[in-house]
């Protein structure tokens, strides 16, 4: 699934998408709401993902894999090519 987030707030106003078209309100697995949620950390994410993108100027565009661990955000992979076409789909522009 993907979901665009605020990028000021680290809130997300809308519904999930999977790559089916399928929309989501409730996260399929732990049943929280995706809207409104507030991904936490953000700040530090927006840190982290910033810090390391100075170790490849080169690219000018990547997806990075967070995880928000006890211990801050952990920077799992980052992906040159981080799938383009989900999250251009129709139906996040749509609550």
């Amino acid at each position: 699934m993907v979901v665009p987030v605020d990028v000021k707030t680290g809130i997300i106003n809308f519904k999930a998408l999977d790559k089916d078209g399928n929309l989501y309100e409730k996260h399929s697995l732990t049943g929280i709401n995706i809207i409104g949620f507030k991904v936490p950390l953000w700040k530090e994410v927006l840190n982290l993902v910033k810090q390391v993108s100075k170790e490849l100027p080169q690219i000018g565009i990547m997806g990075w894999d967070v995880a928000i661990t006890n211990k801050g955000p952990l920077l799992i992979e980052g992906n040159q090519n981080p799938g383009h076409v989900i999250y251009q789909l129709p139906p996040h522009t749509e609550n």
